[in-house]
């Protein structure tokens, strides 16, 4: 079984919410969120990743590259041994204390016209 790389609880912190945040800004397709996960999160190989999800390497390589002939079973493989799985979620429910954060860590990268408003949107509708 391949270990998991060493990442410091700050580090990995970091990392996830920049995980999540792309993800819900729809900046990651789910196989380019698999490899996130993969590479930055964990700092595995595909090697070593398919021997711990425990799928073959061309599945995984198929997985992260958006292959339409994927099935969300092969995707739910990939993910559900580190505590993922798919979700569909609204942008209108981004919360704007995460836009406003993702901007100040990004300032090259302003969010998409609309965003703000949306998140405005879902939390006054509540």
């Amino acid at each position: 079984m391949a270990k998991l790389k060493a990442v410091s609880p700050i580090e990995r912190a970091g990392r996830e919410h920049e995980f999540r945040i792309k993800m819900l800004r729809g900046e990651l397709t789910a196989g380019q969120g698999l490899r996130f996960i993969r590479k930055k999160l964990l700092g595995l190989s595909r090697d070593q990743y398919s021997e711990y999800c425990r799928i073959s390497k061309e599945l995984l390589k198929r997985i992260e590259k958006d292959d339409d002939s994927v099935s969300l079973r092969d995707i739910k493989k990939a993910l559900e041994p580190l505590g993922y799985s798919l979700a569909l979620v609204s942008q209108a429910e981004i919360p704007e204390c995460l836009i406003e954060e993702y901007q100040q860590d990004h300032p090259s990268n302003p969010p998409r016209k609309g965003d703000k408003l949306l998140a405005e949107q879902a939390l006054t509708s509540k």
